[in-house]
C-alpha cells in the first residue's frame, strides 16, 4: 500500500523515525515529473511527487537535494510511465 504524502509529512515521518533504512527511490513518470517513494517501518511506502499537483515539478538534482537533506546519502533512480524519444 502507498501513501501519497507532502513534504512536509515525508520530513515528519523521518524526524520521529517511521521511515526504515536510509533509501528512496526517484521515479519519472514524465519528463520533469519525479516522485521520491520511502519504505515504511510499518511495512507500507510513501510517496511524495507530483501525482496530487501539490508540489513542484522536482528536477533530479532537487529530488538528490531533498533526500540528502532528510539524511539519505544512496537512493536509486528508476522510469516508470514514458519512454523518451
Amino acid at each position: 500500500m502507498t501513501q501519497y504524502m507532502t513534504e512536509k509529512e515525508i520530513l515528519t515521518l523521518v524526524s520521529v523515525g517511521a521511515v526504515k533504512g536510509a533509501q528512496a527511490t526517484v521515479s519519472v513518470t514524465r519528463p520533469g515529473s519525479w516522485h521520491l517513494s520511502f519504505d515504511l517501518a510499518n511495512g507500507t511506502s510513501a510517496l511524495i511527487g507530483t501525482a496530487r499537483g501539490d508540489l513542484k515539478n522536482y528536477t533530479l538534482p532537487a529530488c538528490a537535494e531533498l533526500v540528502h537533506s532528510i539524511g539519505i546519502d544512496r537512493f536509486t533512480v528508476g522510469l516508470h510511465g514514458y519512454t523518451s524519444k
